[in-house]
């Protein structure tokens, strides 16, 4: 029974934002730290994504974690069974809204129960951008679907799931009494708000996305920051857990305590 659960979002967080959605993969640095805290018994992983599951899976390299997959939808073990997952699927962009998408020179990518509408890397004008999503999201309300806007992106996806109830979930299976979360980004905010209660909240800023206003919240801005504030909030709380990171030199320039008070970290 682990004493904490680690958990993190993907894209933005321990992977670097490209481009092209299909070329993320986890930065080596974070690859190797949550390789070294896999080892620790104290500790389990958990990466909860807006991402399908198993395409998670592929891009986390050798790091065995749980991964709740399409914003909780669906979650697997670290062995890939199944542990909890939903019958239903979004339907299909209509044709006449696909074409106006690609028109505007917006990137389609259709998921397990949702779609996501990319802007990032595109020739696309913000008000072109503008003017499908008011489309898209008249459409899903008349479907009775949730539409989310991401940093570049606008997904829609079948209603249910969401970050914090899957990292409340995993916890209350592995019984783990206390939570860390790393997020970058506005489907993060709830999560974060339930480790912050719960452990340690970690935001990762961006120009695209600040910091909630969540108390107790570090702010960081790059994955080095972001493993040095593990390291010191799981250095607090896990015995054990210095020996497995002795190896693995890991240097920040801030961790900052709050969203309106940044403090260097040494």
């Amino acid at each position: 029974m682990p004493d904490v659960l680690l958990a993190t979002d993907f894209d933005g967080t321990i992977a670097p934002i490209v481009a092209n959605p299909e070329d993320a993969r986890i930065h080596p640095l974070m690859e190797r730290f949550l390789g070294r805290c896999s080892s620790v018994p104290e500790l389990a992983i958990a990466v909860i994504s807006g991402r399908d599951a198993e395409d998670v899976r592929r891009r986390i390299g050798s790091v065995p974690a749980i991964v709740a997959g399409s914003h909780g939808l669906e979650c697997v073990g670290v062995d890939g069974d199944v542990l909890w997952t939903t019958g239903h699927t979004a339907p299909d962009l209509p044709p006449s809204l696909a074409r106006e998408a690609l028109r505007a020179g917006l990137r389609i990518e259709r998921k397990k129960f949702s779609f996501a509408l990319h802007s990032r890397g595109a020739d696309a004008e913000e008000q072109d951008v503008n003017r499908v999503a008011e489309a898209v999201t008249a459409w899903a309300d008349e479907h009775n679907l949730d539409v989310i806007a991401g940093r570049k992106v606008i997904e829609v996806r079948i209603r249910g799931g969401g970050k914090r109830a899957a990292l409340r979930l995993i916890a209350e299976r592995l019984h783990a009494p206390r939570v860390i979360y790393a997020g970058d980004d506005i489907t993060d905010f709830s999560a974060l708000a339930f480790a912050a209660t719960h452990g340690r909240a970690i935001f990762v800023e961006s120009d695209e996305r600040t910091a909630p206003d969540i108390h107790g919240l570090w702010r960081v801005r790059s994955i080095e920051d972001l493993c040095f504030a593990f390291t010191r909030d799981l250095i607090d709380h896990v015995p054990t857990i210095a020996a497995a990171l002795a190896p693995h030199s890991v240097t920040a320039s801030s961790v900052s305590d709050s969203p309106r008070e940044r403090s260097t970290a040494r």
